[in-house]
């Protein structure tokens, strides 16, 4: 059984289209994986097995989506998710979201490891032995 990792990300982009393929994706339990594919064999990518690739591109074990989650739209060009990840947050998909023209700003925290911290725009803060910390995710 893994720890969760408690996620908040906002995603900001000029296009609706974006921003609806970001939701549809992620009402499909397929966030990661829409914007960054298994490929059919993860060995010619240097990884043992699609775990690996996982773990090495998403930055979590598990895809993510409206499963362990759910999302408010502020409005056309901006969109908030909530999710839990296996482990650790998907750093992976939030540099290619951010690679591909959407503004990410993200704060994460997992209390059974006692991390978190905030992703925004390509410069990720981590804190350690966060657990004693109030979770900066919820705000409570």
């Amino acid at each position: 059984m893994p720890n969760y990792c408690d996620n908040i990300v906002t995603l900001k982009h000029e296009s609706k289209e974006k921003i609806d393929e970001a939701i549809k994706a992620f009402q499909e339990n397929q966030f990661c994986s829409h914007f960054i594919p298994i490929p059919n064999n993860p060995k010619r990518d240097g990884y043992n097995s699609e775990y690996d690739f996982r773990v090495g591109e998403w930055g979590t074990k598990w895809d993510c989506g409206a499963d362990n989650g759910n999302f408010v739209r502020k409005n056309d060009n901006q969109v908030t998710f909530h999710f839990s990840s296996a482990w650790s947050p998907p750093v992976g998909l939030y540099n290619v979201l951010y690679n591909l023209g959407y503004s990410v700003k993200a704060k994460y925290f997992e209390p059974g490891m006692g991390f978190a911290g905030e992703w925004d725009n390509g410069m990720d803060e981590f804190y350690e032995d966060a657990r004693d910390a109030p979770c900066i995710v919820t705000g409570k």
